[in-house]
């Protein structure tokens, strides 16, 4: 697979970094608390501290929704780059994406997945087995990005992809 950074690690992003690596995947790993990286590289979630976003060839958001708006208009990124995240709302984001040219492809996901319990002390290699992923798609959409993420939800062991509208 690709170079892989995920931003934010607490129960999703850690798990998505826990699953990716359980794949044999070498992932990095960024958030803004310190402690949560640590407990990621003790963990085993993440091999490494994600350092110049902008080297990566896959990144996935797993931050709030303000903080993925922020991070797609001021994060430099790799040219090329497949860029994801896994918020709840997708319309304003992905309308935001588009409002003007990017250098990274765009493809947003929603894990249908979780626990009563959140952060890093709560991710797990297995929270996405056989759950269900919504990727959203427009005319916009790059093919290759999408596959790209495809490939990377069956390393993640979602049972079901289901791609529709960010609308929808």
């Amino acid at each position: 697979m690709k170079k892989t950074a995920v931003i934010g690690l607490g129960i999703i992003g850690g798990s998505i970094c826990a699953a990716l690596t359980k794949a044999g995947l070498e992932v990095h790993g960024v958030d803004i608390n310190e402690n949560n990286i640590s407990v990621a590289l003790e963990k085993g979630y993440i091999q490494a501290k994600a350092e110049q976003i902008d080297s990566y060839d896959v990144v996935f958001l797993a931050i709030p929704p303000q903080a993925t708006l922020s991070a797609l208009e001021n994060t430099r990124f790799k040219d090329e780059a497949v860029v994801s995240d896994i918020c709840g709302i997708k319309s304003a984001i992905e309308q935001a994406v588009y409002a003007k040219p990017r250098n990274y492809f765009y493809v947003g996901i929603h894990p249908m997945a979780g626990k009563e319990t959140s952060g890093i002390n709560s991710a797990s290699s297995e929270l996405f087995k056989g759950a269900n992923l919504v990727v959203t798609r427009c005319e916009r959409t790059q093919e290759d990005a999408l596959e790209t993420v495809r490939c990377y939800a069956k390393a993640m062991r979602f049972g079901r992809i289901i791609e529709c509208s960010a609308e929808e």
